[in-house]
């Protein structure tokens, strides 16, 4: 039996809860799921919203552009989602972001969670369709859920290649760990000479606590590099790519 799909927009505002400006900035925890919803949806007015549970509808766009600054819950699987709007000028307090099983294949936007998501704690991507290449590290997140085995792997492995790095600096440094964070010594541990040449990609975002480099940046030796992120590093103060092709 086909199910009766209804607006989302025009469903939400004849919501007695939701029908006036002064009655949508109130509202903190938003559960609008299984409701046969369809189409594009605007969060307008919801400025101090915490919790968003839109799941197993048939929603294509979600604009939280007025809930960007509040929001901290985001579970949105099972819909049709090909774009998730947020005011990008500022970072979000988001911790969870779900958006299991969506239709982000064709959406070709670089995903910045390192700016935008730098507070997320748990973060899943099954088959949502948005593309490893579209997004920047996500191995700072404490749990994140991935189809793509290999780039699971990927970010499990680089998280607990940098924390096994400075734990083995620190064996051999005690008490130095500032010393750690001259960007030279930092490349030394996690970069090794002889295989910078090989190296395509390098993410030393300075959000993190073990990447808040200091000094000059000399990456001449990186001569394969393809993709580079230092932002957060306030400490450096140069950054050498000379010799790069």
């Amino acid at each position: 039996m086909t199910k009766n799909m209804v607006n989302a927009q025009k469903w939400l505002y004849k919501q007695e809860k939701y029908n006036t400006p002064e009655k949508r900035e109130k509202v903190e925890n938003l559960d609008i799921s299984n409701q046969n919803l369809e189409g594009k949806l605007i969060l307008t007015g919801f400025k101090n919203l915490k919790k968003l549970n839109c799941s197993h509808n048939q929603i294509t766009s979600l604009d939280l552009t007025d809930s960007s600054k509040s929001l901290e819950e985001l579970v949105t699987n099972d819909n049709q989602l090909s774009r998730l709007i947020f005011d990008t000028s500022d970072p979000t307090k988001l911790k969870t972001l779900n958006l299991v099983n969506n239709k982000f294949h064709n959406n070709h936007s670089f995903w910045n969670f390192t700016f935008l998501f730098r507070n997320l704690n748990y973060l899943d991507l099954r088959n949502s369709g948005i593309k490893q290449g579209l997004v920047d590290d996500i191995s700072y997140i404490e749990k994140v859920s991935l189809d793509d085995g290999e780039w699971k792997r990927q970010v499990s492995s680089e998280k607990e290649k940098r924390e096994r790095n400075l734990a083995n600096y620190l064996k051999e440094n005690p008490g130095r760990e500032e010393d750690y964070y001259q960007t030279q010594t930092w490349l030394d541990f996690n970069y090794p000479k002889e295989e910078r040449s090989k190296i395509k990609e390098v993410i030393i975002n300075g959000y993190w606590e073990w990447t808040r480099l200091k000094g000059n940046l000399d990456l001449r030796d990186f001569t394969s590099l393809e993709k580079l992120n230092i932002q957060f590093n306030w400490g450096i103060t140069g950054c050498d790519i000379t010799l790069l092709k």
